[in-house]
């Protein structure tokens, strides 16, 4: 991304042209950033399913579902970084000039919002702190998992066709 924001929007600094310039469009170094973000755009659903996977191999086979200690455990270990990097760029927004509510501050925390690539942080968080009860679940009434899961899939992907059509 700043690669294009530096190819597109900061062109003026490197070039005499005026920004935005989209000159660079289609060329080597374009292409190569097209694909720099075709694997980066990879690698969350990616690290995301490996962490699915080892929620699986924690349940075990013989195991009535996932300990509670190990999901709290899992969450712990995501927690200490995320919070220090999140902190990290709050105090480089502060020092920009952008400071805001501490209600915000909260509220960007805990959406993953201190950064847009921090968005699955929180969200694989709440994954595993709902992996003992979706296991019990899945264990029990799989198929109910199963439905339950669909509806709330294509529920979720049919609210946003009134926004799209307005």
């Amino acid at each position: 991304g700043f690669g294009f924001t530096a190819m597109f929007f900061w062109a003026h600094r490197h070039r005499p042209v005026t920004s935005p310039n989209f000159d660079a469009a289609g060329t080597p170094a374009y292409y190569a950033l097209r694909l720099i973000e075709q694997w980066e755009e990879f690698t969350i659903p990616a690290f995301v399913f490996v962490s699915g996977f080892f929620v699986a191999v924690l349940a075990g086979r013989h195991r009535a579902g996932v300990p509670g200690w190990a999901a709290v455990a899992r969450v712990r270990a995501l927690a200490v970084p995320y919070l220090l990097w999140s902190g990290v760029i709050l105090a480089a927004l502060a020092l920009e000039g952008r400071v805001y509510a501490p209600a915000r501050y909260v509220r960007m925390i805990l959406t993953g919002s201190t950064s847009p690539n921090y968005y699955f942080v929180p969200l694989l968080m709440q994954m595993y702190l709902l992996a003992p009860a979706v296991v019990w679940l899945g264990r029990r009434r799989w198929q109910g998992l199963l439905v339950m899961t669909g509806a709330l899939q294509a529920g979720v992907y049919l609210l946003q066709y009134p926004l799209a059509v307005g």
